[in-house]
């Protein structure tokens, strides 16, 4: 945010996507900054941007109410919509995948520097799973996978390691131990490997790579395949198939990939970094042919999530904060009630499709705070 006269910025600072911290910094004319930044800690955090610079030199902020907070869980629904229950406490879990017995749940664990986790099904004491210390692994959202192969063997999830580069697949046993690295970044930002899902066999692995993270992402975000064990990976889609940066899922038969797709309206949109934006859902064959289209979407960013039923005839989305399941042949899709007051993240179907796992995301209510008398200190 442009100071009213100009000459100086300010912006928020914060991890994951929470800022906590305004700075401000001086700005020449040419752009340059002209002194060492300032900052000043927030009484909360927000994922709101700034509100404005008055004239009167006061700086507006959306913060959370601290009489209520944001409410973050892991919860099942019947699959027909009804009741949902949670099964998890509150706190920082996401993308719930079942287990192949439908035991247990498994996630990705924002409270522990995103370790994986597991919860039984109907509920109960979370678990940490243990990802290896040499180097020590952690799964990195979105699209952290945290998949149980068909055999409820080993788990596959996308993630980085302390002393390694960029985002890769790893593959370890289901009771932890040290991960092993299946894909190689050959840099820290320009390539990233994630949303990973097994063939129904086994054998095989799909996922999303971004082969360059800047200025022509939405040319370069395609669908791979490579072998469990490790090996060359193929692409099984290209830029005309327009992929979207979302999940991915392979249908029973192995003979096609469900996948989100932005139109071509937005391939140009770069005001969606890493191309979230998605329009529709499409169905392409593996071995090649065209995508055709599933259901259009309402146009949502960030976090979307599909699976299909275990038969491989319906699938389940979220958009738009809802559930929704629609027929591979298309038609009208169906909203899945669940009387959570949240807003409805990522999707994972039961192996028996009795039942739906999914996260409910509710930001606490937003208060306008105004900072002022602040920049003596700048100043100083």
């Amino acid at each position: 945010m442009w100071s009213p006269d100009g000459q100086m910025v300010a912006f928020l600072a914060g991890a994951d996507n929470n800022a906590d911290e305004l700075w401000t910094v001086p700005v020449s004319e040419t752009g340059q900054g002209t002194a060492i930044p300032t900052s000043f800690k927030l009484p909360g955090k927000t994922r709101m941007p700034l509100a404005g610079w008055t004239s009167d030199d006061k700086i507006g902020l959306i913060l959370g109410s601290p009489n209520s907070p944001t409410h973050q869980a892991i919860y099942t629904v019947p699959a027909s919509g009804g009741k949902a229950t949670q099964i998890t406490p509150s706190g920082s879990f996401y993308f719930p995948r079942w287990s192949p017995d439908g035991g247990s749940i498994w996630f990705l664990d924002a409270n522990t520097r995103f370790t994986l986790g597991s919860v039984p099904s109907g509920g109960g004491s979370v678990s940490t799973i243990p990802t290896g210390t040499n180097p020590a692994v952690q799964g990195v959202p979105p699209g952290g996978g945290n998949v149980i192969s068909p055999d409820g063997k080993r788990l596959v999830f996308a993630g980085s390691a302390e002393n390694g580069k960029g985002v890769n697949l790893w593959v370890m046993p289901l009771e932890g131990g040290q991960p092993t690295q299946l894909t190689l970044s050959p840099s820290t930002l320009q390539q990233q490997d994630r949303y990973p899902c097994w063939s129904h066999d086994g054998k095989s692995l799909l996922f999303i790579r971004v082969q360059d993270w800047q200025e022509t992402w939405y040319a370069s975000t395609n669908i791979y395949m490579m072998p469990a064990e490790g090996g060359e990976a193929r692409p099984v889609t290209s830029a005309s198939d327009a992929v979207s940066y979302n999940s991915i899922a392979c249908s029973p038969d192995g003979k096609w990939v469900a996948y989100f797709s932005y139109d071509s309206n937005l391939s140009k949109d770069k005001t969606s970094p890493g191309g979230f934006s998605a329009n529709s859902i499409k169905i392409k064959p593996i071995d090649g042919g065209a995508p055709r289209i599933v259901t259009r979407v309402d146009h949502s960013s960030g976090n979307q999530e599909l699976c299909l039923f275990p038969d491989g005839k319906k699938l389940a989305y979220n958009a738009n904060g809802k559930l929704w399941v629609v027929s591979v042949d298309g038609g009208e899709p169906v909203e899945v009630e669940t009387g959570v007051d949240a807003e409805l993240l990522h999707v994972s179907w039961s192996p028996d499709g009795q039942r739906l796992a999914f996260t409910g995301y509710r930001y606490g209510d937003p208060e306008l705070w105004l900072m002022s008398d602040f920049l003596p200190l700048v100043k100083r």
